[in-house]
C-alpha cells in the first residue's frame, strides 16, 4: 500500500522487504495500472532481473497481472526461441522481462531497438542488492543511461531489494550519471 501511491506517481525509489514479502506486486501493480489507462505499441515497462531462473518464476505472474489490464509481457532471454524475440520486436509487449546481457544484445544488434522502447516509462531492477555494489552493477547502471540516450527520454527507474546495507548508497547507484 505504502509504495503504491510513489511508484504511480512516476517516483523514483528503491523497494525493500523481505524474501517472498511482496515486492514485485508492489512494484508491478501500480506500474500496470498506469500503463493501462496510455497502452502503447512499444516496451513501457523494462524489469531487469540477474538470473533466468528468477525470470522463469516471475513470468507466470508477469502474465497474469498484466492480461487483467488488457497488456502483454514476455520473457527475452538466452533460452527464448529466435523465432519468438523476432514476433516481440515486431509486436512489442508493454512489459519486457530480461536480463541485463539480454538488454545489452538488443541495444547492440537490433536496429529496431528506438521503436522497441520508444515509450519506456519505467525500469525496474530486480535484486538490486546483487548489482549495486558489482561491476555487474555498473554495467546495468551504464546500459540504461545508453538506452535513455537513445530514446532521449529518463524512464522511472525503481530497485527492488531484499537487503539494503547502505540506501544512501544504492540511491547514488540507482541515479547513475542523473
Amino acid at each position: 500500500k505504502a509504495a503504491f501511491p510513489i511508484i504511480f506517481s512516476e517516483n523514483d525509489c528503491i523497494i525493500e522487504a523481505p524474501t517472498a514479502g511482496g515486492k514485485t506486486e508492489a512494484v508491478f501493480f501500480p506500474l500496470l495500472t498506469r500503463i493501462a489507462k496510455q497502452r502503447k505499441n512499444s516496451v513501457q515497462i523494462l524489469y531487469i532481473a540477474p538470473l533466468r531462473a528468477l525470470l522463469n518464476d516471475i513470468e507466470l505472474r508477469a502474465n497474469k497481472y498484466s492480461e487483467i489490464c488488457g497488456l502483454y509481457s514476455f520473457k527475452w532471454h538466452g533460452d527464448v526461441d529466435q523465432k519468438e524475440k523476432i514476433n516481440e520486436l515486431k509486436n512489442p509487449s508493454q512489459l519486457l522481462l530480461t536480463t541485463p546481457e539480454s538488454l545489452e544484445a538488443i541495444l547492440l544488434r537490433k536496429a529496431e531497438r528506438n521503436i522497441f522502447f520508444k515509450d519506456l516509462e519505467a525500469i525496474i531492477i530486480d535484486e538490486a542488492h546483487n548489482f549495486a555494489s558489482s561491476d555487474r552493477g555498473s554495467h546495468i547502471i551504464s546500459l540504461i543511461e545508453r538506452l535513455e540516450n537513445s530514446i532521449k527520454r529518463q524512464p522511472q527507474r525503481i530497485a527492488i531489494t531484499a537487503t539494503i546495507g547502505n540506501p544512501a548508497q544504492m540511491l547514488v547507484w540507482l541515479a547513475g550519471s542523473n
